[in-house]
């Protein structure tokens, strides 16, 4: 079975193809610059096809199943750099793949599309999901969304990796508090998940929450983080109100200083609840190997390697 990857050379891509010729399957990954995976020690496995995306010749020619990673990945894009690079690539990619006969259309969402009014971002996601899943015609073009929760591991960027960050502090006398939900899964699981996504009959045409099944809320993860440090909880908590603001003002100054917490960091904490959907491990008898609280150790050292 030959698959196109899109994305080959982010955080997901990178360890997802490896997996996909563990598993037997011939890989083509589109790239719009080739130098970036050609490192890679599984480059020499892979036909590599220069392109971006939206493409104007069709990469699809021949595909029998198109993992689609590729777009920007940050909440602070603004609308019309995301209308352009995760919308419309997207759905010219899907109609790409369906008039060149491919089979299946595995899209990698986002959990933020169950709240499209936290961000342009999230609502994008929605709106791409429900385009794609517009376009599938049964036993002739498949689509799966899969929406991952919070994804850790090496080489991780974004909030989490500043959480970790922070809470590597030994002095902490200040923190933020919530008990509100957070889904999790570590990169590595969510590329098994993804492999399971290509041919388990019944995902079609329906979108799939993934985690790893654990109960996370940021108070928990703060206290497992210090434990393992050895270090002292925080003793005063920043009042919500106090957060909403300094999120606001960080916002601003994101062009400046390129930060990623804003006011989606803010609704993200306290305004969002995860729920794993049981039915995606039902079908594919995914479950996932690690946890964020055992990948720990790890995911501490790797950020100093």
């Amino acid at each position: 079975m030959k698959i196109l990857v899109t994305g080959a050379s982010g955080f997901v891509g990178s360890k997802l193809i490896p997996e996909l010729l563990r598993e037997g399957y011939e890989v083509h990954a589109l790239e719009r610059d080739p130098t970036k995976i050609q490192h890679q020690p599984w480059a020499a496995q892979v036909d590599i096809i220069r392109g971006s995306l939206p493409a104007t010749h069709n990469p699809c020619d021949a595909i029998d199943v198109v993992i689609h990673l590729a777009g920007l990945a940050h909440v602070a894009s603004s609308r019309a750099e995301l209308q352009v690079h995760n919308f419309e690539a997207s759905i010219t990619l899907a109609q790409q793949a369906k008039a060149a006969g491919v089979k299946r259309l595995v899209f990698i969402s986002s959990s933020k599309a169950r709240y499209p009014e936290h961000s342009a971002y999230a609502k994008v996601k929605l709106e791409t999901e429900q385009q794609l899943l517009a376009l599938q015609e049964p036993d002739l073009f498949e689509v799966v969304c899969l929406r991952p929760g919070l994804l850790y591991g090496a080489g991780m960027k974004g909030n989490l990796a500043g959480l970790l960050r922070m809470l590597e502090k030994q002095f902490l006398p200040i923190f933020i508090s919530s008990t509100n939900t957070i889904g999790m899964l570590g990169v590595r699981d969510f590329c098994r998940a993804i492999t399971l996504a290509v041919t388990t009959g019944g995902l079609e045409g329906q979108i799939w929450d993934v985690s790893d099944n654990e109960i996370y809320t940021l108070d928990t993860i703060v206290a497992r983080v210090r434990h393992y440090l050895g270090y002292k909880m925080p003793l005063v908590t920043v009042p919500k109100h106090m957060v909403k603001r300094c999120a606001a003002f960080a916002e601003l100054l994101a062009p400046v200083y390129k930060s990623s917490f804003s006011l989606s960091t803010y609704k993200t904490i306290f305004e969002e609840n995860y729920e794993a959907n049981v039915r995606f491990k039902a079908l594919t008898h995914f479950n996932a190997e690690d946890n964020f609280y055992t990948a720990l150790p790890f995911l501490l050292k790797s950020k100093h390697l």
